[in-house]
């Protein structure tokens, strides 16, 4: 599971370089990896991505080869991750319960029902000095 998040992670920070270094050529890109990719290749046709320097538009081939990697590494983590037995597949992610798992008895929910109203109804002042 560790791995998975840190792999979204460099895939999420791979796709803010990608439109850090746009954005500073005056290319706004829209956010999400796949949005992102899609609009990566249709930029290959605007005319302010063909005046960029040819090293710049290299760098960002690169970049965008990089997100399609993490993109798939991602993609075949979540797989494996699902297919591990005492995992249930949860909005995208893989959440486990373990076989001892029991809900809250209603006597402490109320209980804690009770504390947060207690808590709630203080006031809360800010320290005069």
């Amino acid at each position: 599971m560790r791995v998975r998040l840190l792999q979204i992670k460099q895939m999420v920070q791979t796709g803010n370089q990608l439109r850090g270094v746009l954005i500073e050529f005056g290319i706004v890109m829209p956010k999400g990896h796949h949005r992102l990719q899609q609009a990566i290749i249709a930029l290959g046709w605007d005319q302010r991505y063909q005046r960029l320097p040819p090293e710049l538009r290299d760098v960002i081939v690169g970049l965008r080869k990089q997100l399609a990697e993490q993109v798939e590494r991602v993609r075949l983590a979540t797989a494996a991750l699902a297919q591990l037995p005492g995992r249930i597949p949860l909005a995208g992610c893989c959440v486990r319960f373990p076989a001892s798992a029991r809900s809250t008895p209603p006597a402490s929910r109320s209980r804690s029902r009770r504390r947060r109203a207690i808590a709630t109804s203080v006031p809360l002042r800010p320290r005069r000095e």
